[in-house]
């Protein structure tokens, strides 16, 4: 069977768009919106999740601080993080906000605010969620990488699980930080379970993971024509 142009040019329209595909002289890396997908493409690889449970509600989060092998390194402005237990979130806290100082009132991340991690060693993916009102844009969130940008958001058809939006990217070349956030035409937030591969290894490569998407769309091609006829 020839894939011909007629095929091939929606097929990979439809691949760059839906899966975030992208790819620079210096890395490949695969995006994605449904944390399914991202876990499903991970595999075994060695991983982490910061739940951010297991520290007391309230606990303020400073530029500089390190917590659980993730140094967080900056936020906007005079902002800092603080962990929450009143907003949604998958166990029995999140990363939300501090900037007055006042614990009486909390405070989420607001449109255009970000914060920026590293990582104790060089990592190969990097996925979280964001707890957010829908959007007007599909690319209000997003985390950003020395090795690429996976951006989400949207209406409420794309959220992920529950009022979750989610954001991940698998790359062929480590990174040692990330910077996560809002545009600023995105809402408030906050984000919960925060997955990171340390280790290459069973990360399946881009390759393998374009050619298992090329026999599935060439299939899925097929199987629509059969129905036409």
């Amino acid at each position: 069977m020839t894939l011909t142009n007629a095929i091939a040019k929606p097929f990979f329209a439809t691949l760059f768009l839906t899966l975030g595909l992208s790819s620079n002289a210096q890395a490949a890396i695969f995006t994605f919106t449904r944390s399914a997908d991202f876990f499903d493409t991970l595999d075994t690889a060695p991983r982490l999740t910061e739940t951010f449970e297991g520290v007391p509600s309230d606990t303020i989060i400073s530029p500089g601080t390190t917590l659980n092998g993730i140094t967080y390194q900056s936020f906007n402005g005079t902002l800092a993080g603080r962990i929450d237990g009143n907003f949604n979130r998958f166990g029995n806290g999140s990363l939300a906000a501090e900037r007055d100082g006042d614990l009486a009132t909390i405070d989420f991340f607001n449109a255009g605010e970000s914060f920026s991690i590293s990582f104790a060693q060089p990592v190969y993916a990097v996925g979280i969620f964001f707890n957010a009102s829908p959007t007007f844009n599909n690319s209000d969130f997003y985390i950003e990488t020395s090795v690429g940008i996976a951006i989400t958001g949207g209406d409420i058809s794309n959220y992920d699980i529950d009022t979750f939006f989610f954001a991940g990217l698998v790359s062929d070349t480590p990174f040692t930080t990330a910077t996560i956030g809002s545009q600023s035409s995105g809402s408030s937030y906050n984000v919960d379970n925060l997955t990171y591969a340390t280790s290459a290894e069973s990360v399946p490569e881009p390759a393998t993971i374009l050619g298992s998407l090329i026999v599935g769309s060439i299939i899925a091609t097929k199987n629509q024509r059969q129905k036409r006829r």
